[in-house]
């Protein structure tokens, strides 16, 4: 008879045991609230979590008067203009916008060939480019059937920009950021789908 005691009390310890580790590891699962959740985030993050991205996806058109491109839709574009830029009649169109995840600026200008100029070379953003010690790759570039520059520049500062006379009008378009890679990216982007009116 003791034996029977002993067996039943050394089943009911294993058993208690067995439930004491089941509940240490396995705690109940009750879900959260919604609140319940933010506050919990809240104090691990130390600041409000956003917790929908609103953030557009894919690809937008733009559609100038003198030209249209594509770019990325989640892109915020400036509505700001320099009152110099503004005033100066031989800026025919301009279009700029940033993007924050990759880093990225955006740059386009389309400007008057008021100097008359003949060859992309004589262009003033090509000639600083061209500056020896600046750090910038050329090469050729081609924007539909038109002929240009292309300029590369790696480092903490990454540029790609291209320079074109198509028209007797001289277009600029340029991309910053901190990759090179994320860079060219864009840059192919919109060069691509470039199409002047």
């Amino acid at each position: 008879m003791k034996k029977v005691v002993i067996i039943i009390l050394i089943i009911l310890v294993v058993i208690s045991f067995l439930l004491t580790i089941n509940f240490v590891f396995n705690p109940s699962q009750k879900k959260l609230t919604d609140s319940e959740r933010e506050k919990a985030l809240v104090k691990i993050l130390g600041r409000k979590p956003n917790l929908t991205d609103n953030e557009p996806k894919g690809n937008t058109e733009y559609k100038g008067k003198l030209v249209s491109f594509t770019y990325p839709a989640k892109a915020k574009i400036y509505t700001y203009k320099d009152p110099n830029l503004a005033k100066n009649t031989s800026v025919l169109e301009t279009f700029s916008f940033d993007i924050d995840k990759p880093h990225l600026v955006f740059n386009l200008s389309v400007m008057e060939n008021a100097a008359s100029l003949k060859d992309v070379n004589d262009i003033s953003g090509v000639k600083l480019r061209q500056i020896n010690g600046s750090g910038y790759k050329e090469s050729d570039g081609k924007l539909g059937k038109s002929k240009g520059l292309f300029f590369e520049k790696s480092g903490s500062q990454a540029e790609k920009s291209g320079f074109f006379l198509i028209n007797d009008k001289i277009y600029e378009i340029a991309v910053t950021g901190n990759s090179l890679e994320d860079v060219s990216l864009l840059f192919d982007l919109v060069i691509t789908s470039f199409v002047v009116f």
